[in-house]
């Protein structure tokens, strides 16, 4: 049997959004590794404590399994004492978990796990910290951003292996092994999920079959980060042209206003299984994201989207941030608004078959396949 793999997650499992958790999962389980994926249930009351005490084990398939156990709610960081409580009273849920484990690859996908990990019989295990967000920039409370930092910062210490999506995620690790002996941190990135997205192109499924072509269109989390007045201009700028969103969204006010010019459409958020037939229909793909100065989480954002339109082969039309320095030869930086707009009708004109090759043969080379074997090539 090979070694077994535990996953301590920052998402559930059968959470809507699909995420690199989910992914690492999946392909360890394909190359024949157990997969343990551990995940936190918030308890929100006393009697949420009582009915959800018990550790809850669920089997998804033969490779892998996943535990549920209970969370104290950090309250926003309102609450300290709760950040003991997550790290002491836990533990006897994780011994449980680990017996039979203790030669296992440990991947630790959010920060506030790693006292819990250390304090318990996982701790001989081989660790590997898996950074693939600067976590603290989602949190507005300074004294919530501080205590993630301290998480974070014994998490890349306590690491036998760190792994950073970005080369500016390197940047947070360089304080902390530069006084230490683990210095192994490498860059893997994100990927596309080939099995899920070639079973799409084998249906060659129409899902747009009431849209006018071309079909320009943006997939994924539409939040803060999303510039939607952009996508106004260019839909304004491109009347003949089709406007499609999709994802889950906190913008429904703006999407409302978006949605009374003729030709943009909201489709809402799809489910995992049924996204890559989505990914399929485009003629263009969008990445109109805000500056990073505006927002700065971007500068560490590796973005999966970008392997999953590539993957299909048309054109991709972004606006800058870091990322786009590794595919800027494959796709269609833009450093302002007029550009951004200029450049979807150059993406349409000046497609063709290598430039799609191309497209294809990089996503190809960005698979969840082959981030799992990199990370085991690495671990040895």
């Amino acid at each position: 049997m090979k070694q077994p793999i535990v996953i301590f997650s920052m998402i559930e499992w059968y959470s809507s959004l699909l995420h690199r958790n989910h992914m690492l999962a999946k392909y360890f389980a394909r190359k024949g590794h157990p997969v343990h994926f551990i995940e936190k249930k918030q308890l929100k009351s006393i009697k949420d404590v009582s009915s959800n005490f018990l550790l809850e084990v669920i089997s998804v398939d033969d490779h892998i399994t996943v535990y549920q156990i209970p969370r104290i709610p950090y309250l926003k960081g309102h609450f300290p004492p709760s950040y003991f409580l997550n790290d002491y009273f836990l533990i006897p849920y994780i011994n449980k978990i680990a017996k039979g484990l203790k030669n296992s690859i440990v991947i630790v996908e959010f920060p506030m796990w790693i006292n819990l990990i250390r304090n318990s019989n996982f701790k001989e295990c081989t660790l590997c910290y898996d950074m693939s967000d600067d976590y603290e920039l989602f949190e507005t409370n300074p004294s919530l951003k501080q205590k993630i930092r301290s998480y974070e910062q014994n998490a890349i210490k306590e690491a036998d292996y760190t792994f950073v999506t970005s080369k500016n995620l390197i940047q947070k690790t360089k304080p902390i092994t530069a006084k230490t002996d683990r210095k192994s941190v490498f860059i893997i990135e994100n990927g596309v999920d080939l099995e899920l997205f070639k079973d799409a192109q084998l249906r060659d499924e129409r899902v747009y079959r009431t849209f006018k072509r071309p079909i320009i269109g943006f997939i994924g989390g539409i939040f803060s980060w999303v510039n939607l007045d952009l996508i106004k201009e260019a839909a304004v700028h491109y009347k003949d042209y089709s406007f499609v969103l999709i994802g889950p969204t906190d913008q429904e006010g703006k999407i409302e206003l978006l949605q009374q010019l003729p030709n943009v459409y909201y489709l809402g958020a799809k489910t995992k299984d049924e996204i890559a037939h989505y990914f399929k229909a485009l003629d263009v793909g969008l990445v109109p994201y805000v500056s990073e100065a505006k927002y700065s989480r971007l500068k560490t954002v590796n973005s999966n989207k970008i392997f999953q339109y590539m993957f299909y082969g048309y054109p991709v039309v972004s606006t800058y941030y870091s990322q786009t320095e590794s595919f800027s030869d494959m796709a269609y930086i833009s450093h302002d608004n007029d550009a951004f707009i200029q450049n979807i009708e150059k993406a349409i004109l000046e497609n063709d078959r290598e430039k799609k090759q191309k497209r294809q043969e990089f996503a190809l080379n960005h698979s969840w396949e082959k981030v799992v074997d990199d990370m085991i090539e690495i671990i040895g």
